[in-house]
Parts: structure tokens; sequence; C-alpha cells
């Protein structure tokens, strides 16, 4: 009798990882990602909307939700198919937008939430996320929520997080040249005075002339004009010498010197920028929509080049707020976090005016002045994502302002930010 149990023990012991792993499977299947390189479209939608002017006003509000009628683009989904990840459930009283009091940053005056969003926002679409349950999904002027929308200098923040995980991983030196992974690139003596961690953090920018910038926006191929590529543009330049302060928030379209931050986090990794988002973060969040990269004529990332529906964006920021709240943190480094939350020493940065005084550019993320813990992500033309870590609040807006980005658009968010708050305070702030 014993024989026979000692000589089952072993089967019975070899089933049940078998089990395991034939119940685990399809999970770990589900988390995959999978890419498809997407051609441009033609680089018209309808009889006006041409490659030279899909990004101006007029044209956005279609065109953000379409970047590959116009550019090539990676395309990534988690588990294989858009709408295949885990979606946040619905709070039992959602919040009512129609009945929110707001001010006015125009003239101080009491409106309702609704006013705010569509007068001086030009929103397209809100998501509101109150301890990761969603408590607002508004869409306006036919906005498809499963439509990845383009983030163009709103993709700078994401660059952040990929470039500080390839720090922490080993893979990308912080303190050397930013040209060191760049094989082009590494003898480029006016870069090496450039490190990671300075190209990182966004405390310097180059005095590009309008010239300069038109020539690289042919060359990535945001124009009816096709290039040869950014990677070939910045090699062609030897002239990286007319480092300048702090110029603010970027243009629309980002600057040339975040591509050499997408290239070196390329060379470091050994995948692309959307790979490494999909594999590293996206899988992590279990996105609902399936996401675009944008890619130059020569098939290279664009440092602008992320589309997101506004749902995932959402998501990312909540990402960022349970990185923090975890006791066990993720793929995004602690440090950088804590970086992004630091109070500021100084005035703020004169480039967000409308904001609260105080705030600053870092890693190209926005730490908001004033009391608590909270950061934005600030794209052009409104679009944004506010994470407040004390309150547990994630706002993602899709907008498509005339402006790329004023202080009546910034007090504006700002203004949002603060109804939504007033709205959702239904528990006071946790403490850390």
């Amino acid at each position: 009798m014993r024989t026979g149990q000692a000589l089952r023990r072993p089967c019975r012991l070899a089933f049940w990882p078998a089990l395991a792993l034939l119940l685990t499977a399809p999970l770990q299947a589900a988390d995959r990602c999978s890419y498809e390189t997407v051609a441009a479209g033609g680089k018209r939608l309808g009889e006006w909307i041409d490659g030279d002017n899909w990004l101006r006003a007029g044209a956005r509000r279609v065109t953000l939700a379409a970047p590959t009628r116009f550019m090539p683009a990676t395309q990534m989904a988690v588990g294989g198919a858009p709408a295949s990840g885990t979606r946040p459930a619905t709070a039992a009283r959602p919040l009512d937008i129609e009945r929110l009091p707001a001010t006015d940053p125009a003239d101080g005056s009491r409106r309702d939430l609704a006013f705010l969003l569509q007068s001086r926002l030009d929103a397209d679409a809100l998501v509101v996320l109150k301890n990761g349950q969603r408590v607002v999904e508004r869409y306006w002027h036919g906005a498809a929520p499963q439509a990845p929308r383009l983030l163009l200098s709103g993709t700078r923040p994401v660059l952040s997080l990929l470039g500080a995980m390839m720090i922490s991983q080993g893979k990308l030196a912080a303190d050397k040249s930013i040209a060191r992974p760049i094989a082009p690139l590494v003898d480029n003596t006016a870069l090496r005075k450039l490190s990671t961690r300075r190209l990182l953090e966004g405390e310097d920018g180059y005095g590009w002339g309008a010239a300069d910038i038109a020539d690289w926006q042919r060359a990535g191929g945001w124009t009816a004009a096709t290039g040869d590529g950014v990677r070939a543009w910045l090699t062609r330049y030897d002239t990286w010498t007319a480092l300048s302060p702090n110029p603010g928030l970027p243009p629309a379209e980002g600057r040339p010197e975040d591509e050499l931050l997408a290239w070196a986090i390329a060379e470091s990794a050994g995948t692309g920028p959307a790979r490494l988002l999909c594999e590293q973060l996206l899988s992590t969040m279990k996105p609902e929509d399936g996401a675009l990269w944008l890619n130059d004529p020569a098939g290279h990332p664009l440092a602008a080049g992320l589309a997101l529906s506004p749902r995932d964006h959402a998501k990312l920021g909540q990402l960022l707020l349970d990185t923090r709240a975890s006791g066990k943190r993720g793929r995004i480094p602690d440090w950088l976090i804590e970086a992004l939350l630091a109070p500021a020493s100084g005035p703020g940065d004169p480039g967000l005016a409308g904001l609260p005084a105080g705030s600053t550019l870092r890693y190209g993320f926005v730490r908001l002045g004033g009391k608590g813990n909270r950061i934005a992500l600030i794209g052009p033309y409104g679009n944004s994502v506010y994470v407040d870590f004390d309150r547990r609040l994630v706002i993602a807006l899709a907008a498509a302002h005339p402006e790329s980005a004023s202080p009546l658009l910034l007090a504006s968010l700002d203004a949002l930010w603060r109804a939504i708050e007033s709205g959702t305070a239904t528990e006071r702030p946790a403490r850390r």
C-alpha cells in the first residue's frame, strides 16, 4: 500500500504544474503585443485636407484621430486586437458635468463645466478616473471612443518614461553624451556636452531657426514633401552648439532634439520605442484599444508620433498613480516619480503662465505648483492628462483648440481640473 502511494505521488505532483501552465497560457498569450506596419493613406482626407495643412486649425478635429491618412505608422495591440483590455468599473454615481460649476478664466464668471469644455477648450473627449473607477466618459463632435488620437509633443513624457526605464535597467548611461549609443553621432564633438540626463530632464533646448524646423518636418514626413527621415537629417547637422535656456513648452510637433532621445532609446534597448512601450507599459496597464506610433519615411519612429485613445491616455495616468501607490515598484523607476513630485524651488517656468504659480517643466511633464502632489502631461491644443496622486484622480482630455498653447488655454485646463476635483471630493485626500 505504501509502495503504491509512493509511486503515485510523482504523478500527482507533476499534474498540478502542468494544470497551472495550461490555465495560465491563455492569460500570458492575451498580454502579448502584436504589431502591424500601416502605410500612409495617400496624404489626403476629403477634398480640402492634404499633407501640408492636415495639422492646421479647422482640420485637427478630424485628422488627429486619423493620422495614418497622412503618415506611416506601427500599429500596436495587446492581446492581438483592440478592446482586449480590462475596462475600469463605472462608479455608482457618475459625475454630471452639465451641473458642475466652474470658473471661466476669461472673465472670472461662474459657468457650468460643459460650457468650459466646449467654449474654452474645444473638447472632443473627456475621461475621468477616480480611485480607478470611471466617473466621466463623454465624447463630442463625432469622436470615436476607440480611435487612437495623435499626441504630437504630448509624446515627450512617454519618451521620458522609456528613457528613465533604460537608465534604471543599465542600458543607457545618464551622465554620458546622448550621442554615445548612436553610432553615426558618437564622434560629434558638439554633442559631447549634452548628457542623456540633461536632455531627458528637458532643461536645455536648441535655438532652431524657422528654416531648420521646416526642413526637419519635411525630413520626418510631416508635410506632403517627403524627406529622407529624421535620422538622416540629424546626422547632416554638425552645429549642435546653440544651447539656449529652457524655452518652456515645446511646439505642437515637438523639437528636433527629442529625435535624439528617441534614437538613443531605440539603440540602447535594441528595439524601437513602439515595441518598448507596448511590451513594458501598455501590456501592464491592459489597454482597451489599439495604439499607433508614427514613422518617418525611412521607417523610424518619430519623437512626436504616439497616438492613444482617450481612455487609454487616462489609463496611462492611472498607471503612474498606481506605480507610486504600490509598495512594489513596476518598470517605471520610483526615482522618476519622486523627481516629478518634488516641490519647486523657484518661481516656476514662465512658459507655463496660466497654470498655478510655481509650475515647472520636468522630464517633459508639468509639475503643478501649489499644494499637493499633482502632475500633468500636456500636449498641444488642450490634449492633456492630469494626475492628482493625493486624490487618486486622473483627468484625460482630447481637444482640438485653435491654439497650440496660450495662458488662457492653460488656465482653462486648470479650471477644468479644479471643477472636477471639487465635484469628486467625496473623501478627504490621502496623506503620505
